[in-house]
């Protein structure tokens, strides 16, 4: 064993790498070509096929006319076609009618209606303006301004045309004579030519205008003094469907009428006296009004400021009996409240339309009060610049109630902000007109009458814009 292996030296044995090589470099040469440059355009084409075709019409000659018959169907439509375009001549549909940026807020003049000189009544003061139901008949009534005791003066009453807004005549075309100075006047609401008439005598007239003489249909005196406040009551009872007339006096007492056309007939349906509650003195009168949408129910105004709600199904007997004018009459009191009323006198009364609940009352004490029927109370107080001497509501803009003064201003005022709407400047050109009483045409808000103390009466043309506060 120890044979096999023994220690020797050898010489060294090279063995060449398999992996690794030695580097080897050579230079070379390369040409290339210049860049160039090239541009080409492409263009899209769209193309539409459109066919058309013309057909050829054959021209047609005029065809035969039969004159004959042609001027007969003429001669029988001319008068049908003359009487339309009269019609549409006469008609009054358009002539308010202004285009909104023409109109604009401008109040307009339109006429003014006077007495002569030479006129016994020249010197008296409009005490009563009303329009017809259609608007085309104006009504007036004067009174003499002052009454020493009895009234001994001739009174009348004053029908002027309003079909036109061109210059009207002063003079009326119809004068209805009374007996006394006329302090109140009611148009029929549904009937243009029934007119009813109240005077400072306690007198009721009622007339019919249909015919060229008027017919008087009834001609009572049944108050004891001047009659401040004439109505025609629409709905008034459950199985009367015509409106009936009521009167209010300042002797306190208010009576329904009922009329008759067909047997011109006048009659008393009801008749109620206002008293105090403690010793049954009776109440006069100053202002009234009764309720549209409650024909029972009515307001009224009476002396020492305070409103009373007043019903006519009342059957409480008057405390103290009174004979109205020699005649026994079976009254009773109305009054179901009075309210806190007005520090000076009560000029004017008014309901506002549309609403149940609540109603006006307006002063000498500078205030415009707004009642609840329903609490009873006064909701709010609009104070106003000037005493009033009257009350209207705009039927149109029925949240819009007029006072005026009798210095000649008139406001308007928002019955539900108690917001004060710019005055109406209703200048004649000569100042101020002295205001007694103002009235506004039911068919058309448009048109205010003034009546003046002087006896006359100013027609205003007042756009609706005024009303709703955007006239600046």
């Amino acid at each position: 064993m120890s044979k096999a292996f023994a220690c020797g030296d050898v010489d060294s044995v090279d063995c060449p790498s398999s992996w690794l090589s030695n580097r080897s470099c050579q230079d070379n040469g390369a040409q290339t070509s210049g860049i160039t440059f090239e541009e080409s355009g492409v263009q899209s084409i769209t193309s539409t096929t459109v066919e058309v075709q013309t057909d050829v019409s054959e021209k047609q000659g005029p065809g035969s006319v039969d004159m004959t018959k042609l001027a007969a169907w003429l001669s029988k439509i001319t008068p049908r076609v003359i009487e339309e375009l009269e019609k549409n001549g006469r008609s009054r549909v358009f002539d308010e009618y202004k285009l909104q940026d023409t109109m604009g807020c401008c109040i307009k003049h339109l006429y003014t209606i006077g007495l002569e000189q030479s006129h016994p009544q020249y010197n008296f003061c409009t005490s009563a303006i009303d329009w017809s139901s259609t608007g085309g008949m104006l009504v007036i009534g004067r009174s003499a301004k002052e009454h020493s005791s009895w009234c001994d003066h001739p009174g009348s009453v004053f029908l002027h045309q309003t079909n036109r807004q061109e210059k009207k005549s002063e003079l009326p075309y119809r004068l209805l004579d009374v007996s006394s100075c006329v302090t109140a006047v009611s148009a029929h609401p549904n009937e243009s030519f029934i007119l009813a008439c109240g005077t400072y005598s306690g007198e009721v007239i009622v007339w019919n205008l249909q015919r060229d003489d008027p017919i008087v249909i009834g001609n009572m005196t049944l108050h004891s003094e001047a009659v401040i406040h004439m109505e025609w009551v629409q709905n008034y009872g459950v199985t009367n469907a015509r409106p009936v007339l009521a009167s209010a006096s300042r002797d306190g007492s208010v009576i329904i009428w009922t009329m008759k056309t067909s047997s011109n007939t006048l009659k008393v349906s009801q008749c109620f006296v206002l008293q105090t509650e403690k010793d049954a003195t009776d109440l006069g009168i100053i202002c009234a009004k009764f309720n549209p949408s409650n024909s029972s129910q009515f307001l009224a105004g009476v002396e020492g400021g305070s409103v009373a709600i007043c019903s006519t199904d009342s059957r409480r007997p008057c405390q103290r009996k009174r004979a109205l004018s020699n005649k026994d009459l079976d009254c009773c009191d109305p009054v179901l409240n009075f309210l806190d009323g007005h520090k000076g006198t009560v000029t004017g009364v008014q309901w506002v339309p549309g609403s149940k609940d609540l109603f006006l009352s307006c002063g000498t004490d500078l205030e415009l009060r707004v009642y609840s029927l329903t609490d009873l109370s006064v909701l709010r107080i609009i104070h106003l610049p000037q005493p009033s001497c009257g009350l209207e509501i705009i039927s149109s803009h029925p949240n819009i109630a007029v006072t005026w003064s009798s210095s000649g201003a008139i406001h308007l005022h928002d019955v539900h902000t108690a917001k004060m709407l710019p005055p109406l400047d209703m200048d004649n050109g000569i100042g101020k007109i002295p205001l007694s009483v103002v009235r506004v045409r039911t068919s058309s808000s448009q048109l205010f009458a003034l009546g003046s103390s002087e006896g006359k009466v100013f027609v205003w043309q007042v756009p609706h814009v005024n009303f709703s506060n955007n006239c600046t």
